[in-house]
């Protein structure tokens, strides 16, 4: 509540459907563990109000050649030393929201069922979500809804927000 004793509209439209999608990948993955880069990003483009400042993090971490390689991020079981908490999630965020473009709403669950399953380490994922039409996890070529349903045109800027495109490449 606000100094007015009012709810802040953040706890409804950020907050809220952050942590509910937390609780729902929780559930779905049991004992095993999401990675974190995919739960943290999931979690944010569940928001629906997002943080507009997270793309000038990634902006600024590319400008700056201190942006978390992909490699780095696919595979951290907890965040990655040496990086401030805002661009690792954003980076988190902007990798999520290139994997859904790239697999949509069914290729993303198929992702999570096999990770779940043990069949889907970090390269696995680096290929299903690069290399989409070569994976199983693939989107069909007409599934182009992002996840609030909107149509996106152009980059993302994920490949160089997640490290694997040269830091003198702009984000988008």
């Amino acid at each position: 509540r606000d100094a007015e004793g009012r709810y802040d509209d953040r706890l409804l439209d950020m907050v809220l459907p952050h942590e509910l999608c937390h609780v729902l990948v929780a559930e779905f993955f049991g004992q095993k563990s999401c990675p974190l880069w995919l739960d943290e990003g999931l979690a944010m483009l569940a928001e629906r109000r997002p943080d507009p400042l997270r793309p000038g993090y990634i902006r600024q971490a590319v400008a700056a050649g201190n942006y978390v390689p992909l490699a780095r991020l696919l595979a951290a079981p907890v965040w990655p030393g040496g990086y401030p908490a805002n661009l690792l999630y954003a980076q988190s965020e902007s990798l999520a929201r290139f994997a859904f473009e790239q697999l949509g709403p069914d290729g993303i669950v198929e992702l999570l069922r096999q990770i779940r399953l043990g069949l889907a380490g970090p390269e696995l994922i680096a290929e299903a979500v690069l290399n989409p039409r070569a994976g199983s996890a693939g989107r069909q070529p007409e599934d182009t809804r992002s996840p609030r349903g909107s149509r996106h045109g152009g980059g993302t800027g994920a490949s160089t927000a997640a490290g694997s495109a040269s830091p003198a490449e702009p984000a988008r």
